[in-house]
């Protein structure tokens, strides 16, 4: 969503310190990402129950039993 990965490397993640958002940051995204990126996978969103991250208010306006039939169109990333 930044554009920035939250971590270079494994050892970053250990001593990871919060995560700075601009103010102007959706709210609701930031919180999904803040509890995607929990230190333990146990304590992420979606870990115990699927239903937990399909709930999130991001993803409010995502109909999830229509996603299998959206065609998503192809984007060639080659320059």
């Amino acid at each position: 969503m930044t554009g920035k990965v939250p971590y270079k490397s494994q050892i970053e993640i250990v001593k990871a310190q919060p995560i700075e958002f601009k103010p102007s940051f959706d709210p609701h995204a930031k919180d999904l990402i803040s509890k995607l990126l929990q230190k333990e996978p146990k304590d992420r969103i979606g870990a115990q129950d699927f239903d937990d991250l399909k709930e999130h208010p991001f993803f409010a306006t995502v109909i999830w039993e229509n996603l299998r039939n959206i065609n998503v169109p192809y984007v060639s990333l080659a320059q």
